[in-house]
């Protein structure tokens, strides 16, 4: 398959115009396109395009139970003449979005989504494009590249790194399937605003970003989170089962491959970040002098990329 084609067979929902204006000074959205791409285990994976398919391309994966649209804002950015033009493909992770669940909890693991990531990323022909991951979607570039060196072209790492503090991890698993249903968008935006205020969000539209496709209607009025519940079960499993051991083991793993980037590295570190520290920052930015990092004011974990002065930032990484 080559590009066209893939993008092609694969899609079942044709073209839709965005709907959500973030700022007053990017006024026209582009067209947004939804793809399915079927997966060799049968099983079909959800993404959005934006932008001129023969640009670079530029990949956006998101965080544990987040979905492609985190990234409508800083998609448009990015393929728009103001960020350089580039062809944006948004992915939602299996068990996310629009995209298929796995058959048991053993399906969602890191290496089994890079492997996924990879074999799409085959399909549709796409030479080295960029990786901007957040969170989760940053280990999984990380394990790209374990898997595929030097697969990817720059890379920005979304406050993720090779050690996660485990009071972030423990943070993350008391909350993740906690509240998997409300009785209405009003009541999940009041839960949204006490669980997610880390992302650093300042004005409606951004919490308009966050929440809107968080969240899935139902038929009988109320809505229900947009990932599958299982996703709570392995990641509490996968907690529990980091000892010491394990968890050394991990950090091994991703630190080898922070390491191996031979092309530009960029970090963003959300100000008040629990889950990737300053320490670790210094450390990445020693070991790699391919590495740089920022530090995003205003927010924890994860900054939400949904504002111009975040946006450029990546913005003119990319075009560098």
């Amino acid at each position: 398959l080559n590009r066209e084609s893939a993008v092609s067979k694969s899609s079942s929902q044709g073209t839709m115009v965005g709907t959500i204006c973030f700022e007053q000074s990017l006024l026209k959205l582009p067209i947004m396109q939804h793809h399915f791409y079927p997966l060799s285990s049968g099983k079909r994976l959800h993404f959005t395009a934006w932008g001129n398919p023969k640009s670079q391309p530029v990949m956006c994966v998101h965080g544990l139970t987040r979905n492609a649209r985190d990234f409508d804002f800083l998609a448009h950015y990015l393929s728009s003449d103001l960020g350089g033009n580039f062809y944006v493909l948004c992915p939602d992770v299996l068990g996310r979005g629009q995209s298929d669940w796995a058959d048991t909890v053993d399906g969602y693991t890191v290496p089994q989504y890079a492997a996924q990531l990879i074999e799409w990323m085959d399909a549709l022909q796409l030479s080295q494009p960029h990786w901007v991951g957040t969170s989760m979607g940053g280990l999984i570039g990380m394990m790209v590249q374990l898997i595929s060196s030097n697969r990817l072209g720059s890379v920005v790492l979304n406050d993720i790194g090779p050690v996660i503090e485990m009071v972030a991890l423990q943070r993350i698993a008391s909350y993740i399937g906690a509240a998997p249903r409300f009785d209405n968008r009003a009541a999940a935006m009041v839960y949204a605003k006490q669980n997610f205020a880390s992302f650093g969000c300042q004005t409606d539209a951004q919490w308009a970003g966050l929440t809107d496709f968080y969240y899935v209607d139902q038929p009988d009025g109320s809505v229900r989170v947009h990932y599958d519940p299982a996703i709570a079960l392995a990641t509490k499993a996968q907690t529990a089962a980091m000892t010491p051991q394990v968890l050394a083991a991990s950090q091994a793993t991703l630190w080898a491959s922070v390491k191996s980037f031979t092309k530009p590295l960029l970090v963003l570190r959300g100000e008040t970040s629990d889950l990737l520290s300053t320490t670790t920052v210094e450390a990445m930015l020693a070991c790699n002098p391919q590495c740089s990092a920022v530090t995003v004011a205003g927010c924890g974990h994860a900054p939400h990329l949904m504002d111009e002065t975040q946006s450029n930032t990546v913005a003119q990484f990319l075009k560098q």
